[in-house]
């Protein structure tokens, strides 16, 4: 018996060396990760994104401004900061923290600042939160996200200055409603909901287990609307086709 006892000892511990490690779920990456756990492994397994010393990722945090760009950088493979202009933020000056990063991201042209309109200083904010809006500008400039669907977000009217990149997302099935149809677009996103963002951009596979997808039908056309499109089929053929936003409301 305890020659057998020794025996599966001696197995187990060959099988550990053969066997190469691997993460049961994604709960072993960071201590404190319990939602979007693949997507978050995705990203740390790539190195786009990294944990705090005491293990954890604090992914119900804000995610700051600096912090996306950097996490943005990582996910295009740009390892090299150097050569980039200067970008003439007032609060981000060469030597400080993030700077090579924000100067590299405004080179490659998917942040740009805001401008003071009294003083004409131009300012980056890195320590400011991200907010949904600014996340789905971001991606959609990072990542040439482009295109436009019959769905709306109730409170993301055509005139926001977000409208084409958060329909963007919806198009290319990136993002996912809340139950009230709404996007929320000044809302500061959270570190675990940026990376699920990154996550669907960056590989389709995550895509499938969003829920209420755009594209599939999590969003509805605003009843409130009547929307007008007009086909040429050829130079003797074209029809126009109104929708109202209701199930019987196609008038051709």
């Amino acid at each position: 018996m305890k020659k057998f006892g020794r025996m599966l000892l001696a197995l187990s511990l060959l099988m550990a060396v053969i066997i190469p490690f691997q993460h049961a779920d994604a709960s072993s990456t960071f201590k404190d990760v319990t939602l979007y756990e693949k997507e978050i492994n995705f990203l740390a397994d790539k190195g786009i994104i990294n944990g705090y010393e005491n293990g954890t990722f604090q992914p119900e945090a804000s995610i700051k401004r600096i912090q996306a760009v950097q996490m943005l950088l990582r996910a295009k493979g740009i390892k090299d900061l150097s050569g980039a202009p200067d970008p003439n933020f007032a609060d981000l000056k060469k030597g400080d923290y993030g700077y090579e990063e924000a100067a590299k991201a405004v080179q490659i042209g998917f942040i740009s600042g805001k401008q003071d309109s009294k003083t004409g200083k131009k300012y980056f904010n890195p320590w400011d939160t991200l907010t949904r809006g600014q996340m789905a500008k971001v991606l959609s400039l990072a990542y040439n996200l482009k295109g436009t669907t019959v769905s709306e977000f109730y409170d993301v009217p055509s005139t926001d200055g977000f409208y084409t990149y958060i329909n963007a997302l919806a198009y290319n099935n990136v993002t996912t409603v809340y139950s009230n149809h709404t996007f929320k677009p000044y809302q500061s996103i959270s570190r675990q909901h940026f990376s699920v963002f990154l996550a669907r951009t960056l590989d389709s596979s995550f895509k499938e287990d969003a829920a209420n997808r755009a594209i599939t039908g999590g969003l509805k056309p605003n009843p409130r609307k009547t929307y007008v499109y007009s086909y040429s089929f050829d130079e003797n053929y074209s029809e126009t086709v109104k929708y109202t936003g209701t199930d019987s409301g196609i008038d051709n």
